[in-house]
């Protein structure tokens, strides 16, 4: 996997001459990330349970098609 990265540096910035940067100690633990998923699930779940319950939807809105079904015999 290193062979296409140094053909694209040497390609961007010519040829180098010091090794690439290792990644040192900037790794995420698994249990930081499972809870942002946990969190991000959550946040998506209480979202989408408020707009399916019209939570969003203004009232007056909801009075405006409720007059209109009326008039239409629906």
């Amino acid at each position: 996997m290193e062979a296409p990265a140094d053909a694209l540096t040497t390609i961007a910035c010519g040829h180098v001459d010091a090794p690439p940067a290792r990644n040192g100690g900037t790794k995420r633990s698994w249990r930081s990330r499972w809870a942002l998923v946990g969190a991000a699930a959550l946040a998506t779940a209480l979202l989408s349970g408020a707009a399916a319950s019209g939570a969003f939807t203004d009232d007056q809105e909801i009075q405006e098609t409720r007059e209109t079904q009326t008039s239409l015999g629906l």
